[in-house]
Order: C-alpha cells, then sequence, then structure tokens
C-alpha cells in the first residue's frame, strides 16, 4: 500500500505526540495486513505506516485506533499484480480435422493466486503447426481467456501453448489428437498390373479427407470393370 497517515489531537484540536495508533483490517478475517500495524505519532501528530501489504484482491477499510478513539478510512481496492502464472483450466480435446475445437479456458494468476483481469494469452502450437481462429484473447475478471474458434487441419498428435507477448508466463496443455474428416479423395497409390490368369500383384488404394489427411480405418471396396 502507499503511505498511510493517521492524525492524532487532542478534544481542544491540539497535535498530539507520542501516541500509539494501530491499525485493522476490514473486513476482519478475510487475509491479513501485514507490516507494522502500531505506529506513534510524531511531534505533528501525525502517524505514518509506510510497509502495509495485502495479498488479496477485494474492496477494504482501515480502522485506526489511538486510544479510546477510533477512525475509518475511505475504502479501497487490491488488485491483481503482474501475472505470474497460465494454467489451462479447460483442456484441448481430440476433434476431426477443420472441425471447430471445443472450448478451451486459460487462467492467469498474479504471484499471490488472485485472477488477473485484462492480460493477454496467446495460443500456439508447441511444434508450430498452423492453428486456425482467433489465438489472441483478454482473460476477464475471473482470470480466464476463452478461445472458442479454433480450427486444425492437419492430423496428428499436438499440445498446445499459452504464452504473453510481455512477460515470461506460459503453459503447455494435455495432448490430443487430430483425426482425418470422411473421404474426399482416393487414389489408386499402386495401380494393378497385366497379370495371368488367376494372379494379380499387390493393388493400393489411398484414401484421403478434404483436407488431403491420409483416412485410416476406412474400408475400401473394390469392383471389377471390363
Amino acid at each position: 500500500l502507499s503511505n498511510v497517515v493517521v492524525n492524532g489531537k487532542d478534544v481542544y484540536n491540539n497535535n498530539k505526540p507520542d501516541q500509539n495508533v494501530t491499525l485493522v483490517l476490514s473486513p476482519t478475517g478475510v487475509t491479513p495486513l501485514s507490516g507494522t500495524l502500531t505506529q506513534a505519532t510524531d511531534i505533528s501528530g501525525n502517524a505514518t505506516f509506510n510497509d502495509l501489504v495485502i495479498t488479496l484482491t477485494g474492496t477494504y477499510s482501515l480502522t485506526a485506533t489511538a486510544g479510546s478513539v477510533n477512525v475509518v478510512s475511505n475504502n479501497f481496492n487490491i488488485i491483481a499484480g503482474t501475472m505470474s502464472v497460465y494454467t489451462f483450466s479447460t483442456q484441448p480435446t481430440n476433434t476431426v480435422a477443420g472441425a471447430t475445437m471445443a472450448a478451451l479456458v486459460v487462467n492467469g494468476k498474479d504471484a499471490y493466486g488472485n485472477n488477473s483481469n485484462g492480460q493477454q494469452v496467446t495460443i500456439s502450437t508447441t511444434d508450430g503447426t498452423l492453428i486456425a481462429g482467433t489465438l489472441d484473447q483478454i482473460t476477464d475478471g475471473s482470470g480466464n481467456a476463452a478461445f472458442n474458434d479454433l480450427v486444425m487441419t492437419l492430423t496428428g498428435a499436438y499440445t498446445l501453448k499459452a504464452t504473453n507477448f510481455a512477460l515470461p508466463v506460459s503453459a503447455t496443455s494435455t495432448g490430443f489428437n487430430i483425426t482425418a474428416g470422411a473421404p474426399n479423395a482416393v487414389t489408386f497409390s499402386t495401380q494393378p498390373t497385366d497379370a495371368q490368369a488367376g494372379t494379380l500383384s499387390n493393388v493400393v488404394v489411398n484414401v484421403k479427407d478434404v483436407y488431403n489427411n491420409n483416412k485410416p480405418a476406412q474400408n475400401v471396396i473394390l469392383a471389377l470393370s471390363t
């Protein structure tokens, strides 16, 4: 906190030196008020508190007590500090190539575990594979940045990385798979060749989806034409 100064006077409005003043945080029991909580007034009747610390975000007030009298400060807010940690609170899931991935959520917190509002989060794949959609989102009041329009078209096993361009903060998701979509193209990668009756060399048919990904576990039926 910035310096807090409490002034003490007697009934005739004279400054009261050498009077102990003690601070208490309200609401009580929510989070500790750290620092030197009792200070003596100086010759001007001022008690200066210059090392107060509150680590939990919220709205508070201070009560200063000197002898049998007290005074309550104005309300003030404690906001989150610099973001220091990301976590994937909603992880990516297996998705078909070209389909929109289920929404994933990245949460940002400061060093004291407070949700960080208004912080940029950037999503990328850890191996550099292209991912489409809105890759930059801003955390909301709960510290969450939601990504709900991400699309990948190349099959494979991946993880995602959440980063901030200005801070040394990152997180890596759990693994997920992008699988091939419906068959879109069928080609003879090994054509049939002339052969004696009763024999035929191996014939290989390749199946791909609309994004040119190989399509595994797809039944292929051959028909003979004359």
